[in-house]
């Protein structure tokens, strides 16, 4: 499979013609869990199911090779022939937790130990836990809360385990994200997703969060001082359109042809290029007259005065 190949094994709106299996799980016991899990890739009620006959043969990789929506496996990367296709089975949590953290996890959920570059024994492993706890702490405050005590996992019960709240109990931040922080943060989540080699649209999602957030910022400053209408400061729209475009290709190579998320990105892209602090942001090195650019005291050019476009 080469990168952004599509692999389809079920139809929307139409599970009858899919290799699917449908089942009814009441009154799950913990070794039936685990076989359940291990054997299958179910929905997401635990009172009844599904199996996907094929997808339900890939393995689990911290850090995979292909990605899987609405029954569609899409490849992250190229994958040579012969080479296993390996997805994550929960990228939510598992990217918020250290090798020995989803080891037990997984253990406990599916039956096995993850052997992939993330768990396995190395500086790899090292730099990828010191990635995952920021990650960790970045969501965490993000969603106003501070990062969970994740130490009861050591002496966490098999029972206990199954039965996993995630995200665990949190305390609230003493004092909100600032507007500001919240677009560092977020645009911060999106760089160590990338370093760490995540699903691309789990890394997409936080460059359009971002970008959404500074477009909102600087929205704020054109409402509330109109006097600023025609002018665009030139790095913040420039980051807004490059982690939109960013945030889109990572989409259009992740998911399926004509799916609702890429779409939404999509349209949100036209409107904010539709307001010209972000839409006007390229022409600073156009025709425009030169005493209409507004410099800082080391003379760089942070914005531009529109006048008239030659």
């Amino acid at each position: 499979m080469s990168l952004g190949e599509i692999q389809s094994w079920h139809v929307p709106n139409s599970i009858r013609k899919t290799r699917t299996l449908s089942c009814n799980l009441p009154n799950i016991t913990s070794p039936t869990w685990t076989r359940r899990s291990s054997n299958g890739f179910f929905g997401q009620t635990l009172s009844a199911g599904y199996l996907y006959l094929t997808i339900s043969r890939i393995n689990h990789a911290c850090v995979p090779n292909a990605s899987h929506q609405d029954g569609v496996i899409i490849a992250e990367e190229t994958i040579a022939t012969g080479e296993e296709i390996s997805i994550s089975y929960d990228s939510d949590k598992y990217e918020c937790l250290t090798a020995e953290q989803r080891g037990k996890i997984i253990q406990n959920t599916y039956g096995f130990q993850c052997d992939c570059i993330a768990c396995r024994a190395s500086d790899i492993r090292m730099i990828s836990d010191a990635r995952r706890q920021l990650i960790l702490h970045l969501k965490s405050a993000l969603q106003g809360f501070q990062p969970p005590d994740l130490n009861f996992l050591n002496t966490a019960t098999q029972t206990g385990l199954w039965h996993l709240d995630w995200p665990p109990t949190r305390s609230r931040l003493p004092r909100p994200l600032s507007k500001t922080q919240k677009i560092e943060y977020t645009f911060l989540l999106a760089k160590l997703r990338e370093a760490e080699g995540l699903p691309g649209v789990t890394i997409g999602k936080a460059y359009s969060e971002a970008a959404w957030l500074l477009f909102q910022h600087l929205e704020d400053y054109v409402l509330e001082c109109p006097f600023l209408e025609d002018l665009v400061f030139l790095e913040p729209a420039r980051c807004v359109q490059a982690w939109m475009l960013k945030a889109l290709d990572l989409y259009q190579k992740s998911c399926p042809p004509g799916h609702q998320n890429l779409r939404t990105m999509q349209e949100n892209w036209v409107e904010m290029r539709q307001l010209r602090f972000v839409g006007d942001s390229n022409l600073a090195g156009r025709s425009v007259s030169s005493n209409r650019l507004v410099h800082d005291d080391e003379q760089r050019v942070f914005s531009l005065v529109i006048t008239a476009i030659a």
